[in-house]
């Protein structure tokens, strides 16, 4: 700024000499040139009435000065020489600095110079003001600009941080949402509408597998149920020889994971589809956790484990929650915990009432290797050998589980190291008790 100021105050100076040597030279022209007293007489005339008159001079093409013939004492002691074109220079003396035009001329039917000084000591002066000033201001100067810049840029990136915090809440199992559009004919509304546009394109696909995995799986139930039903009928004739008698246990037992990957398909394809539980009802916990562990007793005999079920809390809680999904949620958690536990080891159930219903399904099993805990819930997810030999499952199990505990808006984790254990934590916040 401080340039841009000095560079203008120089511009308005030369304009002004110029304007002052146009007023002289018009004036030595319209007198004759051969009165040299009549034009230094109306010369002094006019440098009289000129601001810093008195400095100007014409010096002749031997560099003689033509006027004034007598220079005052107190005149600084500026360098007047003869100039074949107009030009502006600066001239510095020991009373200051100055800008001087030299203008070529006619004087007396001869060639001449003529020299217009300005003092700068008016610019000097200014400028010296300004920037006094401004450094006292740019301060203040930065804040509110640094304070305007801000509310720009965030008045600017509203827009974006909208779209963003938008953004952040679509997930899988809300593909229905979609990005607010802003009315501005802008980029960001383009951006709004492509991307609303792509949501509409994935809800539609994802929407499509969903009901063929739903369809498929509905549509297959028949079948495997009557092939079921066909292997437990041959099972129950006498006659059957050992062979045929052993391949149709074989079949009853595919028929039995088939159906029961088929009902974990529909269970999945729900979910994915946004079924919520039809009935909700006040459920018992203990009651329902000892019919579930009733239920499980002679597979843990059967492996020879120890389970047990107990509660931490005076009185047995009541939750607000679909039977069924109560009760499937149990049975897969203790299913795991059974299935991945060596003969001998020990599974065990514990519920209390801390802000909600805890509920804590332990045992003493090869447990899970670290890399593996942040993909267990994923879908088909196997985990490493050891788990796969004892493993009759497809990995649908703990995805069907969480899906069932965050319907409810509870959470479930795993703690487990291997050889160690593992611990399924399912916190299910509404509760009542007796």
């Amino acid at each position: 700024m401080r340039v841009v100021l000095a560079q203008s105050l120089l511009t308005w100076k030369d304009r002004t000499l110029e304007m002052r040597a146009v007023r002289v030279e018009t004036l030595i022209n319209s007198l004759p040139q051969q009165r040299e007293d009549m034009i230094a007489s109306r010369l002094d005339e006019m440098v009289g009435i000129l601001p810093e008159g008195q400095l100007i001079r014409i010096v002749g093409s031997d560099g003689r000065q033509l006027f004034p013939l007598d220079t005052p004492a107190a005149s600084p002691a500026l360098s007047y020489a003869n100039c074949a074109a107009p030009v502006i220079e600066n001239d510095r003396t020991s009373s200051g600095r100055y800008r001087l035009l030299c203008h070529p001329i006619v004087y007396g039917g001869a060639s001449a110079s003529l020299i217009i000084p300005t003092s700068l000591v008016e610019n000097l002066i200014l400028l010296g003001n300004f920037t006094s000033a401004l450094y006292k201001v740019a301060p203040l100067l930065l804040v509110v600009s640094g304070i305007g810049g801000y509310s720009l840029s965030r008045k600017a990136l509203r827009p974006v941080a909208l779209l963003i915090r938008e953004a952040r809440t679509i997930t899988g199992k809300d593909l229905s949402r979609r990005l607010p559009v802003p009315q501005a004919e802008d980029e960001m509304r383009r951006l709004a509408l492509e991307w609303n546009d792509l949501l509409d394109r994935i809800e539609r696909a994802v929407g499509r597998v969903t009901q063929f995995t739903a369809d498929a799986s509905h549509e297959l139930r028949n079948p495997i149920a009557y092939i079921r039903a066909t292997a437990e009928f041959n099972l129950n004739t006498p006659s059957l020889s050992e062979e045929a008698r052993q391949g149709f246990q074989d079949i009853l037992d595919e028929t039995k994971s088939t159906s029961e990957l088929l009902e974990n398909l529909l269970t999945l394809a729900r979910a994915d589809a946004g079924c919520a539980p039809a009935e909700v009802e006040e459920v018992v916990v203990g009651l329902v956790i000892e019919q579930v562990c009733t239920r499980m007793l002679p597979l843990a005999n059967d492996r020879q484990h120890h389970l047990i079920w107990r509660s931490e809390s005076a009185s047995s809680p009541k939750i607000q929650i679909n039977l069924l999904h109560f009760r499937r949620l149990c049975m897969i958690l203790l299913d795991n915990a059974i299935k991945y536990t060596p003969p001998g080891g020990t599974v065990k159930i514990a519920y209390q009432c801390h802000d909600g219903l805890n509920l804590c399904i332990s045992d003493t099993g090869v447990g899970i290797a670290p890399e593996h805990l942040p993909h267990i819930f994923d879908r088909f997810y196997r985990v490493d050998a050891a788990r796969a030999e004892v493993n009759q499952g497809v990995g649908l199990g703990l995805p069907i589980a969480k899906w069932l505990v965050e319907l409810y808006g509870g959470d479930i984790r795993i703690e487990s190291r291997p050889n160690h254990g593992t611990a399924v934590l399912v916190h299910l916040p509404t509760y009542a008790t007796d």
